[in-house]
């Protein structure tokens, strides 16, 4: 799948906007989605949506993710939308190699 040069990764979002939200599609569809638009630009919200234009289905709904940069914004978007909190998994700390931990040159030595 390509990407045009304005667009951002899904691994960017995850990185730049952490706090991500998930509320499930209303039951008028996406035209009502913009009213959570308008709610997030009133307020200076600093937003973006996850895989804009595909959804993710749960108990048999769709449902669209919104991200923000900041938690006390996810909060209050999600008190006036619902929804549920989107916990991302933590990333796992870089295994140690040889090089890092100063053996290469050890055993270079030995031989």
């Amino acid at each position: 799948m390509t990407r045009r040069k304005s667009e951002i990764t899904p691994k960017r979002i995850d990185r730049e906007y952490p706090h991500q939200i998930e509320i499930p599609t209303p039951s008028g569809g996406l035209k009502n989605i913009w009213e959570t638009d308008a709610f997030c630009r009133e307020r200076g919200f600093q937003f973006a949506m996850r895989d804009i234009g595909e959804l993710r289905r749960t108990d048999e709904r769709d449902a669209v993710r919104y991200c923000f940069k900041n938690v006390c914004h996810a909060y209050a978007f999600q008190a006036a939308f619902g929804g549920e909190r989107v916990v991302l998994p933590t990333k796992k700390p870089p295994a140690s190699s040889i090089a890092r931990r100063g053996l290469w040159n050890k055993r270079r030595e030995r031989d």
